[in-house]
């Protein structure tokens, strides 16, 4: 079981702004662009826009606006991740409401076959890993209905290659952080982090972040060993809602663990050879989900992907 920590609320988007705006301020020779087809400020995140700016012709006064600005704004998902996948040489971000990220999915998944077909041929990208930060979710929109409550695109990446095309589910600020620190250590990948806007309450330290994202989930309450059932939650909402189920549930004599899955295609049958090097071994798998523990999966996507 996962020691405890403060159950204090934190923003996962407040930790990647920061963590971003470390990144950039320690790589000044990289060139940098941020897509943001929309409300960067109110998906958190401010430092990154005042640090980079908005690109335009005419910069007004005592705004964050510049000639060359890094930060690439434009009501055009589509515009505004070509913007980043064209920047090779740099080091790059997108930002976008999970909804509306479904319309830049066309570019990317061209930029995911472009360079799985390189690696098939030995021939590695050279091109710094991409993160697309999809928020605004379902739990966070109810006023917008289901215009804003859209999990398509972590579902349709998750068709792609794994190693190729990631999707990552920060439960928290530090697995969120070390989520972006992850993603940029690689090369020729588009990882998807599907993370909160709304504060939620830690759960993972640092090392314990770095650790789950290393083996793509970790155990954080109760004996998997003693349990009569397992709460398996994808999504930072769905963790909590999970650690709630599972107070219940042992206040009633029920033994019970939880596991979240951070980063559901490691768990999947590998496809090929590439795929099977990335995926979890047979001996993880089982350790982290035994052999005929009944389970409960509590999952920010539609449940078909999952169950399958």
């Amino acid at each position: 079981s996962i020691s405890e920590h403060s159950p204090a609320p934190n923003c996962a988007m407040d930790a990647i702004d920061r963590c971003f705006t470390d990144i950039v301020r320690a790589n000044p020779r990289l060139r940098v662009r941020v897509a943001n087809p929309d409300e960067l400020r109110s998906n958190h995140m401010p430092l990154t826009l005042e640090m980079l700016k908005h690109r335009v012709n005419a910069p007004e006064p005592d705004t964050p606006e510049a000639v060359n600005g890094s930060v690439i704004t434009a009501l055009n998902e589509e515009a505004v991740i070509a913007a980043v996948l064209g920047n090779k040489g740099g080091l790059n971000l997108a930002v976008s409401y999970e909804a509306f990220a479904m319309k830049m999915l066309g570019a990317l998944r061209q930029e995911i076959i472009f360079a799985r077909h390189q690696k098939e041929l030995g021939q590695s990208p050279g091109w710094i890993s991409v993160p697309l930060i999809a928020t605004s979710h379902t739990w966070e929109n109810a006023k917008n209905e289901q215009s804003h409550q859209d999990p398509t695109l972590p579902e349709a990446l998750l068709g792609e290659m794994s190693e190729t095309a990631r999707v990552i589910f920060p439960v928290d600020a530090s697995s969120a952080a070390q989520a972006l620190r992850v993603v940029y250590r690689g090369q020729g990948e588009i990882a998807c982090l599907v993370t909160p806007k709304r504060d939620v309450p830690d759960i993972l330290s640092q090392e314990e972040a770095a650790a789950a994202l290393d083996i793509g989930a970790i155990h954080i309450a109760g004996d998997v060993t003693a349990a009569r059932v397992q709460l398996v939650a994808i999504g930072a909402y769905q963790a909590q809602e999970a650690l709630a189920a599972h107070r219940r549930l042992t206040d009633r004599g029920l033994p019970c663990c939880v596991t979240l899955i951070l980063e559901p295609g490691k768990f999947r049958a590998g496809r090929d050879p590439l795929e099977r090097a990335f995926t979890a071994t047979d001996e993880t798998l089982h350790t982290l989900f035994p052999v005929g523990l009944p389970r409960v999966l509590l999952t920010h996507t539609r449940p078909e992907p999952m169950t399958g």
